[in-house]
């Protein structure tokens, strides 16, 4: 395909709307306009609930409440939740909490040990942001 010019976007964010005006050999003017949202700036996130260092007892506790705040320029499309690397779901609606099930009615799902648990946002244009890691502890009873 032919590239009839290029556009330099770095920086901008927000919505544009492009114009093309062609003009035929016999004089006919033809407008097309193509409106777009630039979005190039990542989501803002902070992990709320779990704290670092917080400990939580097998047996006794049986999930961990998992809370993220985040916002966006444009719009947020989903926050994703991981322990220890792994993604353990994610949500869509603010406000953004899951929770990390420790036991369950069939048994304990986890194991003692430390967990390093962080969140990342993405944006309805892709762009995303983790928070930092806190380390939480399971113990046993």
């Amino acid at each position: 395909r032919d590239v009839l010019d290029t556009w330099d976007t770095t920086g901008l964010n927000g919505p544009y709307s492009l114009r093309l005006t062609a003009v035929s050999t016999s004089g006919i003017i033809k407008q097309y306009t193509s409106h777009i949202t630039l979005d190039q700036s990542g989501p803002s996130i902070l992990l709320r609930m779990p704290y670092d260092g917080q400990t939580f007892t097998l047996g006794v506790d049986e999930w961990v409440d998992v809370q993220v705040t985040a916002s966006d320029n444009i719009g947020i499309d989903k926050v994703e939740v991981f322990v220890n690397g792994a993604s353990i779901g994610y949500t869509t609606v603010s406000p953004y909490a899951m929770r990390w099930v420790l036991t369950s009615p069939w048994g304990t799902r986890v194991s003692p040990g430390s967990y390093s648990i962080y969140a990342v946002a993405y944006d309805t244009a892709g762009n995303s942001t983790s928070t930092g890691t806190v380390t939480v502890r399971v113990v046993r009873e």
